[in-house]
C-alpha cells in the first residue's frame, strides 16, 4: 500500500468516487486536503488531548464538487465543564450485575 497522488487517483477511479475522506490523524488546522482534492483528512477533536492546540471540522457534501467545511475550536479551559459520571452506564448496559437493592 503506498500513499500519493497516483495510488489517490487509481482507488478514485477503479472504485468510481470523486475523493476520499479519512479522519485518523490529527490536522491542524481542522482539516487538510492533499492531491488538489482527492483526498481529504477531517479532524473532529479539537485540541486533541488537551495538548495540542488543533482545530477540529465538519465536513458537508452537497454532491459532486460541493463540499464545505465548518471549522471549530475548542472549549477554552476555563470554561470546560466535565460530563456527569457514567458509573451507571455499564448496568444500563448489562455489563455488570446491578448489586443489592438494584
Amino acid at each position: 500500500m503506498h500513499f500519493g497522488i497516483t495510488p489517490t487517483n487509481e482507488f478514485c477511479f477503479l472504485n468510481d468516487v470523486d475523493f476520499i475522506v479519512r479522519a485518523h490523524q490529527v490536522a491542524y488546522e481542522g482539516y487538510q486536503e492533499w492531491f488538489d482534492g482527492k483526498l481529504f483528512t477531517v479532524w473532529s477533536a479539537p485540541d486533541y488531548c488537551y495538548r495540542t492546540g488543533n482545530k477540529a471540522s465538519v465536513m458537508r457534501y452537497d454532491g459532486p464538487g460541493r463540499h464545505s467545511f465548518s471549522v471549530f475550536t475548542a472549549v477554552p479551559a476555563s470554561e470546560r465543564v466535565l460530563p456527569p459520571s457514567i458509573a451507571s452506564a455499564p448496568r444500563i448496559l448489562g455489563l455488570l450485575s446491578a448489586g443489592p437493592g438494584m
